[in-house]
């Protein structure tokens, strides 16, 4: 059998290439929702404060479109969250996971799980949605 001109090392050193680039890949893709989240949640904190200055429609409008968005995230996270905990529970089972992975996959469930928790939290407890749907009078007032 002859090997491709771009394939150097042995079996088991391409073997743990392959994993490095996929946890790397699986890593990268999971942490990609923190920045989102963080500008999620300071975005909520200007319109909390611009509320309790001035409540008006749009403020509203875009804290609905924010809950949205946090929605949508969880319903991306969720199933991934739920796959990686079969894998770190035993039910599921990954061809090619060695053991010093479970640690790196750990990890990455670890990271979904905050990720899960933190855009629940966020898009329940945002006191701007409460505080101006508790102020109609304050939004008809701007019109």
């Amino acid at each position: 059998m002859q090997r491709s001109a771009g394939a150097t090392g042995s079996a088991s050193e391409r073997s743990t290439t392959h994993r490095s680039c996929c946890t790397a890949f699986v890593g990268g893709l999971v942490d990609s929702f923190f920045p989102s989240l963080a500008e999620l949640d300071d975005r909520i904190d200007e319109l909390e404060d611009a509320i309790f200055l001035k409540a008006d429609e749009n403020q509203l409008q875009e804290i609905f479109q924010m809950k949205r968005l946090l929605v949508g995230m969880r319903k991306t996270v969720t199933p991934q969250r739920d796959a990686f905990a079969s894998l770190m529970g035993g039910v599921a089972e990954l061809p090619g996971l060695a053991e010093e992975d479970e640690h790196y996959f750990r990890d990455v469930y670890d990271h979904l799980i905050r990720i899960s928790d933190l855009s629940t939290a966020t898009a329940t407890s945002s006191r701007a949605q409460w505080t101006s749907i508790s102020q109609p009078s304050r939004i008809e007032s701007t019109r």
